[in-house]
């Protein structure tokens, strides 16, 4: 696939994926869409800017899933904002996955299982 098409799948992609975090966050719907980086902001904007998530996004044949977390993690510190990095990876025509840090993903399960006690 050439360029424009890449670049066409992968704004698809992060439209996607904003829709997808919008359903499942609908309290921060406005604050979830495409990153900045789309109008031609810096690299170290999210491809998909949310609460708390910096959200890098890689749809493609066989995108790389260790590069794109790289990048997620790099423009995470470089934002300053302290969002936790993850990849979203679209392999074409396969379920979609998400890579994270053990410590990220060891503090989200931390967090949950606290909110889960508490409503006990």
């Amino acid at each position: 696939m050439g360029g424009k098409a890449s670049r066409t799948k992968g704004h698809s992609y992060e439209r996607y994926i904003a829709q997808r975090m919008r359903e499942v966050m609908p309290s921060a719907a406005e604050q979830i869409k495409r990153g900045f980086q789309t109008r031609g902001g810096g690299a170290e904007e999210a491809d998909v800017e949310c609460p708390f998530f910096h959200v890098e996004t890689k749809k493609g044949k066989k995108p790389n899933p260790r590069a794109a977390l790289k990048q997620a993690t790099e423009d995470a510190t470089k934002s300053g904002r302290g969002n936790v990095p993850v990849a979203i990876i679209g392999d074409d025509r396969q379920p979609a996955f998400v890579v994270m840090s053990l410590e990220d993903w060891l503090d989200l399960v931390k967090e949950w299982w606290h909110m889960g006690e508490l409503l006990k």
